[in-house]
């Protein structure tokens, strides 16, 4: 199978692909935490916004 990008570049994708989804999961639930009484539906609505 021919390789077309440096294992490298591929490898620093995954890491920041892998770290951004760790962000925003943690930003999710920090804004999900302190507004326990608002439905769930508008916070999955603002996480899929934020994406």
């Amino acid at each position: 199978m021919p390789q077309m990008m440096p294992l490298n570049w591929l490898y620093l994708l995954i890491i920041t692909s892998v770290s951004w989804m760790f962000m925003m999961m943690l930003i999710f639930f920090l804004f999900k935490i302190p507004s326990r009484q608002s439905s769930k539906s508008m916070d999955f609505k603002t996480f899929n916004w934020m994406w």
